[in-house]
């Protein structure tokens, strides 16, 4: 889409989201008609003029790179809340486990995704050695009034310690924040030993 403005009339480096280079033509053009050939110039808004003509600006894409600019998102384990005051649960920036109780435990933490991007991959990190424990991360998107919906979980299903759950099937996938909030919700179980199961990190993908 084309804007028509007299307020751009500019030499020099702007800020820019763009990897790819831009050909800017100025008007009137420089002498010989020569195009100028830059990563830098891609922005939207007002800028010093020395023209009285208007001229035409094109802006491409702005708002879907400068939402895609921001993929993947990564919560820390420090960033989840238990789910109710009488948890008993150690968290550093590290990990996530149970302190002393060998009980099912739920935590929470909060996702900030920007406005109208679509989900694309779940992945959380995480230990487990024993086949009797489990852990489970579910991306949540609720409505504030009517309740939740899963997203996107993965069940840690793997017994060789540090390893990885990855789910890219991603459902009610597009980010609506002026009628949703989105959360992450763990739930851990040990079997006979709190260092069983571990939460490390979750990793959220996603395009503009």
């Amino acid at each position: 889409m084309a804007k028509e403005t007299n307020q751009i009339r500019m030499f020099g480096v702007l800020p820019s989201i763009d990897a790819d280079p831009l050909i800017v033509r100025m008007a009137p053009e420089p002498a010989g008609g020569d195009m100028i050939e830059t990563n830098k110039i891609r922005m939207m808004g007002i800028l010093p003029s020395q023209d009285a003509d208007p001229i035409l600006v094109e802006v491409t894409n702005f708002d879907a790179k400068a939402r895609a600019v921001h993929s993947p998102i990564s919560i820390s384990p420090a960033s989840f809340l238990p789910a109710s005051d009488d948890k008993d649960y150690i968290v550093t920036v590290t990990e996530l486990k149970n302190r002393i109780t060998l009980a099912f435990q739920i935590f929470v933490a909060p996702v900030l995704f920007p406005p109208g991007v679509t989900v694309t991959k779940l992945t959380f990190y995480g230990y487990r050695d024993d086949a009797a424990s489990a852990i489970a991360l579910y991306l949540m998107r609720a409505d504030r009034v009517n309740g939740w919906v899963i997203m996107a979980q993965d069940m840690g299903n793997w017994v060789d310690g540090y390893n990885s759950g990855i789910d890219a099937t991603i459902a009610y996938a597009l980010i609506n924040n002026s009628l949703y909030s989105y959360s992450l919700y763990l739930e851990i179980t040990p079997n006979d030993a709190v260092g069983d199961v571990t939460f490390n990190g979750a990793e959220i993908e996603f395009t503009g």
